[in-house]
């Protein structure tokens, strides 16, 4: 089995800030073989992925999760770094929410309520919140996120003044239809992040389909979820951030 990082580069002594901030599907490997692929399967089950949010939405897609039992030996490493599972956009902020909800989802709801005929008010069972994560596990993972947005390559793509950010990129390859393989020139980026991220209250997720090529759509995504972002704050005047952010090192 083989399998390598994105771009080529020499030896790295990466922290975890460090292997997030580079998208390092070896360094995300080596650390995540350190847990059995069932405690990891229950993890991505308890984060929302591979089943349907229930929403309210008809006809929602639950992504895919396979089974443990269905797992070879390449599905346990790569569904580390994305590939050999697939999520819809909003598992994918559901995601981003539970880390910024102090490690506990609550699983989204489009309706709030309703009212019958006779007047009475129904509340949609959409599920129960969960605590995937201990607090302090989500803060640390907060500041990880933070730490991409302010010390990646691309961060001044990011940048909202006053406000601080917390994201992470999203590539992944697109799948042949007619073959079920990952095509080599097809690709979805995307970025998911929250704000302000030392008082979270809004995620936000944009996702780029088709770009002319992968840093096209990479810069895309980026740029359509600092003007989403710049958008809410403007629309719900939310106050600017307070204090400063000290970066995670990216190397030991």
């Amino acid at each position: 089995m083989y399998f390598e990082d994105a771009f080529s580069h020499e030896v790295k002594q990466w922290t975890l800030a460090g292997i997030l901030t580079t998208s390092s599907n070896v360094g995300t490997s080596m650390l995540g073989a350190r847990l059995t692929p069932q405690v990891r399967y229950d993890y991505l089950h308890k984060f929302g992925v591979g089943t349907a949010t229930e929403s309210g939405m008809p006809l929602e897609d639950s992504g895919q999760l396979w089974p443990v039992d269905k797992w070879d030996a390449q599905t346990s490493y790569n569904t580390m770094f994305g590939q050999g599972l697939s999520s819809t956009i909003v598992q994918t902020a559901g995601v981003y929410q539970t880390l910024a909800n102090g490690g506990k989802r609550v699983p989204p709801t489009l309706v709030e309520s309703c009212k019958t005929r006779d007047g009475k008010t129904v509340v949609p069972k959409h599920g129960d919140p969960v605590q995937v994560v201990k607090p302090e596990t989500a803060q640390q993972m907060m500041s990880m996120m933070e730490t991409v947005a302010t010390q990646g390559w691309f961060k001044a793509d990011l940048v909202i003044p006053g406000y601080r950010v917390a994201g992470k990129t999203g590539t992944a390859e697109e799948v042949d239809p007619n073959t079920g393989l990952y095509r080599t020139d097809g690709y979805v980026n995307s970025f998911a992040g929250v704000f302000p991220a030392d008082n979270p209250q809004y995620v936000a997720v944009a996702s780029i389909g088709f770009s002319a090529s992968v840093n096209d759509g990479s810069m895309a995504a980026r740029i359509a979820f600092r003007d989403a972002a710049e958008a809410t704050i403007r629309t719900f005047h939310i106050p600017p951030s307070t204090g400063e952010f000290t970066p995670y090192p990216i190397e030991y």
